[in-house]
């Protein structure tokens, strides 16, 4: 089961990768590329992680384009890669199964059997 860091630094991995290959190729001096960092900043009132992308000032005009320029999505690809869809699929299927032994547990001791 992979934790929400190795998730987090799949992803900063994944963005990395992407900015610099064709089609999405936007690298010229590397900055940009260097400065992709994911963090965890906070967790919600439930418990969960608030991961932000932290990227120079233009990262956000590369990812989205402007007026004069096309978009080239480097976070929004690592998102969708099929790597990253995977490991947040294990994640989230360990969760709940955490979850229902956890709530198993507490309903009634005489249940404990089904809680493996």
């Amino acid at each position: 089961m992979p934790t929400l860091k190795e998730i987090a630094q799949q992803f900063e991995s994944l963005a990395k990768l992407n900015i610099q290959r064709s089609p999405n190729k936007a690298v010229d001096t590397g900055r940009l590329r260097d400065s992709i960092k994911v963090k965890q900043t906070r967790t919600n009132k439930a418990g969960g992680a608030i991961f932000d992308l932290n990227t120079v000032y233009y990262g956000v005009y590369v990812e989205n384009g402007t007026s004069k320029m096309k978009a080239r999505p480097f976070a929004a690809e690592a998102a969708d890669s099929d790597t990253l869809k995977a490991m947040v699929d294990d994640y989230m299927k360990s969760q709940v199964e955490l979850t229902l032994q956890a709530s198993v547990k507490a309903l009634d001791p005489r249940l404990k059997k089904y809680a493996k």
